[in-house]
C-alpha cells in the first residue's frame, strides 16, 4: 500500500493534540472498508439498465413532435415544388409539340409548292 491509504502513515504524521481524533476516524474507515465488499450486480439488473439507458439516449436525441412537424412541412413543400417543376416542364414539352405540328401544317403546302416550282 502507499503511505497515502496506509492508517498507520497517518497516525504518525498526526500532532500530538490530533492524535485521538484522528485514530478514531481511522478505525472508523477502517471498519467501514472492512464492512464495505465489492458487489457483482445481476446479469438481469445489467441488462434492464442498459435497456432504460439506451431509450433513455434515444428519447434525447430523436427530435421533438415540433420539430418532426416542421420537417415534414419542409419536406411537403420541396415536394410540391418538384412536382409542380415536372409538370410545367411537361407542359412546355407539350406545347412545343404542338407548336411544332402546327407549324409544320401551315407551312407544308408552301413547302410543296416550292418544291413544284423547282
Amino acid at each position: 500500500m502507499s503511505d497515502e491509504n496506509n492508517p498507520d502513515a497517518w497516525l504518525e504524521q498526526a500532532g500530538a493534540a490530533e492524535d485521538q481524533t484522528a485514530h478514531s476516524l481511522v478505525r472508523l474507515a477502517q471498519r467501514v472498508r472492512a464492512a464495505l465488499t465489492p458487489v457483482v450486480p445481476h446479469p438481469e439488473f445489467v441488462a434492464d439498465l442498459q435497456a432504460q439507458l439506451k431509450t433513455q439516449v434515444r428519447a434525447a436525441s430523436s427530435p421533438k413532435p415540433v420539430e418532426r412537424q416542421l420537417v415534414w412541412k419542409v419536406g411537403q413543400w420541396f415536394y410540391f415544388a418538384g412536382i409542380a417543376l415536372v409538370a410545367w416542364r411537361i407542359v412546355v414539352s407539350v406545347v412545343s409539340l404542338i407548336a411544332a405540328i402546327l407549324t409544320w401544317r401551315a407551312v407544308r403546302p408552301a413547302l410543296v409548292k416550292a418544291r413544284a416550282a423547282q
